[in-house]
């Protein structure tokens, strides 16, 4: 099925399983930004194990905040004070990195993390069921739910959408949502961290095991639940963390195996190494990739320049497979260019 998506007045069309579920529902594209956030718990479990300056947290914080309201300004191609969107992905990330540094003061095992993992996700899985019960048939829709309340009262026209949506996916309510599973990520963080004690054999059989309680736990608040993203609500929170440190665990085993022979060992660092690059680079190119594909999209006249790029490159697969291999293969190029030259933008 194929549906259209308006962007800056420019209808674009594409799969259904590349745009949101509206409300209930999963697709593919729901899971992308939950495997970020749950790989951002593990790299803050890297980050924070260690005493981190207050200084430094707090330019982590700032910078995100900053960059996530212009980059909400640039991607609605016009700035208005009384209209600009307060929340969105980067303003997430900075509410991730400060609520970790508070936690990391007084938690640093992976044991602490997983029951705050839990803890979050029960608390939420409370909170929803509660407000639930207060709305027709006791189902959470557009019309009835916390986030359309707390989040219109917050934000007001500032939220997702000026609130026509009746929620906000990174707004207050739902970033229980997301802490839930960004703290999966987290425990699974310190789990690999915790291996460097007892070794690669013992991380790796905690990290399935950790892999295996979020499916499950996940999978059983989806009896009382539905699992859907524009809340952020529980199951799903844990089933998509579920689904990345699954992921994690593979990468875990390609990269941090033990090998002895120094040949696979330097084909590996090779191998590892544009990742690196992408990685130390993430804030540039998710803002850069993001701001430059809506440009395309945005300029070019009644044809825009993506659509006109994409149908030069449909021999690669089609015009959105081409369009998207060769747009990612120059941002990762660009990153590891950078990487190469040790320049880096971050927060």
């Amino acid at each position: 099925m194929i549906v259209s998506t308006g962007f800056a007045g420019v209808v674009l069309d594409r799969p259904e399983w590349l745009n949101h579920a509206r409300w209930l529902g999963l697709t593919v594209y729901d899971f992308i930004f939950p495997l970020f956030v749950t790989l951002s718990g593990i790299g803050l479990a890297f980050a924070y194990r260690r005493s981190v300056s207050v200084a430094v947290t707090a330019r982590r914080v700032v910078v995100l905040l900053v960059v996530g309201l212009v980059y909400n300004a640039l991607m609605a191609g016009v700035f208005d004070p009384a209209t600009l969107r307060y929340t969105g992905t980067l303003q997430a990330y900075a509410v991730l990195v400060l609520v970790s540094a508070l936690l990391h003061v007084r938690f640093k095992t992976s044991g602490a993390w997983a029951v705050i993992t839990l803890l979050l996700g029960l608390v939420y899985t409370v909170v929803l069921l509660g407000y639930a019960r207060s709305c027709p048939g006791a189902a959470l829709t557009p019309e009835c739910n916390p986030s359309l309340a707390l989040d219109s009262w917050l934000f007001g026209p500032h939220m997702y959408s000026g609130g026509t949506r009746g929620h906000d996916p990174e707004g207050v309510v739902a970033l229980l949502g997301v802490l839930t599973t960004a703290s999966a990520g987290t425990t699974a963080g310190h789990l690999a961290l915790d291996a460097r004690e007892h070794g690669w054999s013992w991380g790796l059989g905690r990290l399935l095991a950790w892999t295996l309680a979020l499916a499950v736990v996940g999978a059983a608040l989806t009896q009382v639940l539905e699992p859907f993203k524009r809340l952020w609500t529980p199951p799903f929170a844990l089933m998509a963390a579920s689904l990345a440190v699954l992921l994690f665990a593979i990468a875990y085993i390609v990269i941090d195996r033990p090998v002895r022979n120094a040949a696979v060992g330097r084909i590996r660092s090779a191998l590892v190494w544009p990742l690196q690059g992408v990685g130390r680079q993430s804030l540039l190119v998710y803002f850069g990739s993001r701001l430059t594909a809506a440009l395309l999209q945005r300029h070019g006249g009644e044809v825009p320049y993506a659509q006109q790029w994409a149908e030069r490159l449909a021999f690669l697969g089609g015009p959105q497979v081409g369009f998207a291999l060769v747009f990612t293969s120059a941002w990762v190029a660009l990153a590891m260019l950078l990487h190469a030259a040790k320049i880096y933008v971050h927060a």
